[in-house]
């Protein structure tokens, strides 16, 4: 194996810095580290400023390159679409600024909700790029688990805690149904690389099957109606944690 195929991953490497580099800093930006003031220098605005400089590095496309077998495919305009995703994240970090002051935040709870935020970045960035039906579905998979985590973070509250049961439940559904028609279309066209299936799309009973399941595991994921009765609860428990929406 070529390892320096992972050099063609520049957005997931710089993002992968920032989240070492945010865990470093727990280390030596904690309450103990600081016991005469008992508060940690640069707390807020660290993920604010490690995130300004993963987007800032990042703005400039390069080339067009194939990664792993083509299961990583890169194209300049895959930066613009990850760049606006980088934004996004950015602001949302702005606003919660104010969120994260507040003196019942504690510190390490601040770092785990950036963390979990930027993990789920990275796991979005890294789907952006998938050639291949199974790094998208391992990407959106591993995606869950931070999304679940986010949700049902504040253990304490009772709406948190439903609303981070009745994610995973509902993740799981659809990860079944996703994943079992994924299983249909590879026996039906041969072939899960996204540039290599339209050639093998014939139109046949079981493709038909297997886009009905696949479809429907991902209007789970999307939240599309008539698939959306998870989505209310999910939305309030992260509202009454993080009033940022």
């Amino acid at each position: 194996m070529d390892y320096s195929q992972f050099l063609n991953m520049r957005e997931e490497l710089s993002l992968i810095a920032v989240l070492l580099l945010l865990f470093l800093a727990d280390l030596f930006m904690s309450p103990d580290a600081h016991k005469n003031s008992g508060k940690a220098r640069l707390n807020t605005m660290l993920p604010v400023i490690l995130m300004a400089i993963h987007t800032a590095i990042n703005l400039i496309p390069g080339t067009a390159t194939d990664a792993f077998g083509g299961m990583y495919h890169y194209v300049p305009m895959h930066t613009v679409v990850k760049s606006i995703l980088n934004v996004g994240t950015l602001i949302v970090f702005l606003i919660g600024a104010r969120v994260m002051k507040r003196e019942d935040t504690f510190i390490q709870t601040r770092r785990i909700l950036c963390a979990y935020t930027l993990y789920l970045v990275w796991l979005c960035i890294s789907l952006i790029s998938a050639g291949h039906f199974l790094m998208f579905f391992i990407g959106l998979e591993t995606a869950s688990i931070p999304m679940a985590a986010l949700i049902a973070f504040d253990k304490y509250r009772h709406n948190s805690a439903e609303a981070g049961a009745k994610y995973i439940l509902t993740a799981l559904f659809s990860s079944a149904l996703l994943l079992f028609g994924l299983s249909m279309i590879y026996g039906s066209a041969g072939t899960l690389y996204f540039d290599d299936l339209p050639a093998h799309i014939d139109g046949n009973p079981l493709q038909i099957m297997a886009f009905i399941f696949f479809f429907t595991g991902m209007a789970f994921k999307l939240s599309l109606v008539p698939f959306h009765l998870w989505t209310a609860d999910v939305t309030k428990a992260l509202r009454v944690q993080l009033p940022l929406i």
